[in-house]
């Protein structure tokens, strides 16, 4: 009743009277995605831990890369050397810091260029769900090229492969760093940096070929079973998993 005086007053049929309703908007509180990150420490702290893991991997597998260098230039000559639990260890972190890499790279895309809303309490989260999605994607496409690997080919040219593959997945980190850097810190837009990010990826993606050409296919060159195998275990996995994860992300903003 009350209500109903407040809102029927002497001056409810005057134009110049507006009252003030209060407006309940329904939906999923979300965080929106901000563009300043570098000045958010954990971003930052992620960065200057990847800046050291790639310190540590040039400090400590110089040899290997070395290895890896001669067989790209001479590859009649078969160099396996020794692989040992120190070296192992250190290219796994090698490989995590490319995961950690792509996965802030994506994040800065992102957050620059995908006006959105998720569902995640925090950033963070993000974050740790493409480090995930990185992870994932490079030990599944491990494991299929030693399932195919395996069954066509002998175990030295497979133990071969293995190391260049953890060789180049490395490099890949240690390309796309600058990027990182200048993008967190030089306040890069991410769009401009793009081109040097596809050129680092392409590079990587040749080296993965001529690696893989001249291991497996250089006494025996045939065209279609290189086609295929290309496309089996490079092109098909890549593009399914940028399918995959634009659906992760796609389920994790929130749609108005």
């Amino acid at each position: 009743m009350n209500d109903f005086f407040y809102r029927n007053t002497f001056f409810s049929n005057d134009s110049t009277n507006k009252q003030l309703v209060e407006v309940k908007q329904d939906g999923i509180d979300g965080i929106p995605l901000d563009k300043p990150i570098a000045k958010d420490d954990i971003v930052v702290g992620l960065l200057i831990f990847c800046f050291v893991l790639a310190i540590i991997t040039v400090n400590r597998l110089t040899k290997e890369f070395a290895r890896e260098a001669k067989g790209f230039m001479h590859p009649e000559r078969r160099e396996y050397g020794e692989a040992g639990a120190y070296r192992g260890w250190t290219m796994i972190l090698a490989n995590f810091q490319t995961c950690l890499v792509l996965s802030l790279l994506t994040f800065l895309y992102i957050a620059e260029n995908l006006v959105a809303t998720f569902t995640l309490s925090s950033e963070y989260l993000l974050i740790a769900v493409l480090i995930v999605c990185f992870i994932a994607y490079f030990l599944l496409k491990n494991a299929l090229y030693t399932i195919v690997n395996s069954i066509f080919f002998p175990s030295k040219k497979n133990e071969q492969w293995t190391r260049s593959f953890f060789c180049i997945t490395a490099v890949e980190g240690i390309l796309l760093l600058p990027a990182l850097v200048l993008i967190v810190f030089f306040s890069f837009n991410t769009q401009n940096i793009l081109t040097y990010i596809i050129f680092a990826l392409g590079f990587v993606k040749l080296l993965t070929f001529y690696r893989s050409f001249t291991i497996f296919f250089r006494q025996n060159p045939l065209k279609l079973q290189i086609i295929l195998y290309l496309c089996a275990l490079e092109i098909i996995p890549l593009v399914s998993w940028g399918t995959i994860l634009i659906l992760i992300i796609d389920n994790l903003t929130i749609n108005y």
